[in-house]
């Protein structure tokens, strides 16, 4: 699957990288802020996620069931690990692009993968827009963070 951090991670380290050898800085630094944006969402992610030990619905459909800290994947409906990627992710990219259009496509595909989420019983609604939540913010807060810290380019 294109969505997995196995794809994710060699494509923003080949960018970077690209982006180096030919001189181009300012694309070196945005793929560096996408990328730990990326890197920051899934490590609040993945210590949530068994930390809240929320049910998924194609489990049981009483959705406030909660077994904190399990190890069990039937535990582990908060937060949409899809969403709160494809949320750093795109959320990342329209910030560093600051196009109203890369924005709108943003927004559409954040809500395209929590519909999808949904739809195939792995995440309650209420998980998939917190989790759309959290991603964007967690984008948000490292790309400013990075942005005072070293500037806008490295």
């Amino acid at each position: 699957m294109l969505g997995t951090a196995g794809h994710i991670v060699p494509a923003l380290a080949t960018a970077y990288i690209g982006a180096r050898v030919f001189h181009q800085r300012s694309f070196a630094a945005a793929t560096l802020r996408v990328g730990a944006s990326y890197a920051v969402a899934d490590a609040i992610e993945s210590l949530l996620k068994p930390a809240v030990g929320r049910i998924r619905p194609n489990v049981g459909r009483e959705p406030l069931t909660f077994q904190p800290f399990s190890a069990r994947g039937a535990y582990h409906s908060f937060p949409s690990a899809h969403v709160v990627h494809i949320a750093s992710l795109a959320s990342a990219i329209a910030m560093e692009t600051n196009r109203p259009w890369v924005s709108a496509l943003a927004g559409a595909t954040i809500t395209y993968v929590g519909v999808q989420r949904v739809y195939r019983d792995q995440h309650w609604t209420s998980d998939v827009v917190a989790s759309g939540m959290l991603g964007v913010e967690a984008a948000k807060l490292t790309t400013h963070w990075m942005r005072r810290r070293w500037g806008s380019a490295e």
